[in-house]
């Protein structure tokens, strides 16, 4: 990204030989710089000046995924590449009063004067995003419009399974109004069902259980169900649902709803990239299902010796809900363009 604003271009006036040049830009400069700057100060000259009217229709908002740790006296600040940089002092406390206010959209025309250079720097380092309108909705926000009513979140035995309680949050406040989870039972050795409800999610998973208000479980969740997720889903899942196994209340949902079902592998990449697994997967694609490709992350097995590899499930908790959305939208497109081929 480049700066938040540039010094427009002006071309030198003439003047007589021998006279000499007013500084008009270094007093500027100089005034505007606060006493005790800390570590900014010496960068003045890669924060560019603040045009005297900021463009219209201009937003910032702090990148979710930036890190900001203070301590000391300082800030670290750490962008989503891994970039870091520290700010101290008077700096320090600007930055941490912008960085709080930008927690949500604020427009650039509302940055005072003092404050432009600060937040320049900032944009420049990839701390604070800027854009048009749509700038807020790259960050997928509570309590904003749910595409998805109903979702049935299937957790299978596999390592990643840990961090699954980390995705009911920005799902339910972010994609769905209702969340039900099923949990095989690998994955009950991973994680408790009492993590899930506790953040307000149905689960479900023992086949011969009795639920309240529910007859028949893998019935009623597969007809009410806008969308099955599988995260993570094991290789051993992935071979039950190919080959259309109907053996616990998951694959049983999978083979009765008629809603889209994505499913987010996770094993190491030895797995991975196996034959066996590939078929699995290249027949689950042919049957309609959607496939969220791995991401790269660190194999378990390999202990401290672990090197990058595909292995990890393709989304985060950041971009769950938006990479959601759009197998949503993409399915209904899908659906509606068959069904205009019939009628034709």
């Amino acid at each position: 990204m480049g700066a938040l604003n540039s010094i427009p271009h002006r071309t030198p006036s003439r003047r007589p030989r021998g006279s000499r040049a007013r500084p008009t830009l270094s007093r500027t400069r100089s005034k505007s710089q606060p006493s005790g700057a800390g570590p900014l100060a010496s960068r003045s000259s890669a924060i560019a000046e603040a045009p005297r009217t900021p463009k219209r229709d201009q937003y910032l908002i702090r990148d979710p995924e930036a890190v900001v740790v203070s301590g000391g006296g300082e800030f670290v600040l750490v962008n989503p590449t891994g970039e870091s940089m520290v700010i101290s002092d008077a700096d320090g406390a600007r930055a941490k009063a912008l960085l709080t206010r930008l927690a949500t959209r604020q427009a650039v025309t509302s940055i005072e004067e003092g404050d432009r250079k600060l937040v320049g720097l900032l944009v420049a380092k990839g701390i604070v995003l800027r854009g048009g309108r749509d700038l807020a909705s790259r960050i997928a926000r509570p309590g904003g419009k749910r595409v998805c009513q109903n979702l049935v979140l299937g957790v299978s035995g596999a390592v990643a399974a840990t961090h699954v309680v980390n995705y009911v949050w920005p799902l339910r406040y972010q994609f769905c109004a209702r969340l039900n989870v099923v949990l095989t039972e690998s994955a009950r050795r991973f994680v408790v069902p009492e993590a899930f409800t506790r953040l307000g999610a149905r689960v479900f998973g023992d086949l011969f259980a009795l639920y309240p208000d529910v007859q028949v479980p893998h019935i009623e969740l597969a007809q009410q169900a806008d969308m099955v997720l599988i995260l993570p889903a094991s290789g051993h899942t992935l071979h039950k649902l190919s080959s259309g196994a109907c053996s616990d209340m998951l694959s049983l949902i999978v083979m009765a709803t008629r809603a889209p079902v994505v499913v987010a592998p996770s094993m190491n990449a030895a797995l991975w990239t196996s034959p066996a697994v590939q078929r699995n997967v290249t027949q689950l694609r042919a049957d309609g299902l959607y496939v969220i490709e791995p991401s790269i992350g660190y194999a378990v097995s390999a202990g401290d010796d672990a090197q990058p590899e595909l292995g990890s499930p393709g989304v985060s908790t950041i971009n769950v809900a938006n990479a959601l959305a759009a197998v949503l939208a993409a399915h209904k497109s899908r659906s509606l363009g068959k069904l205009s081929k019939r009628k034709n």
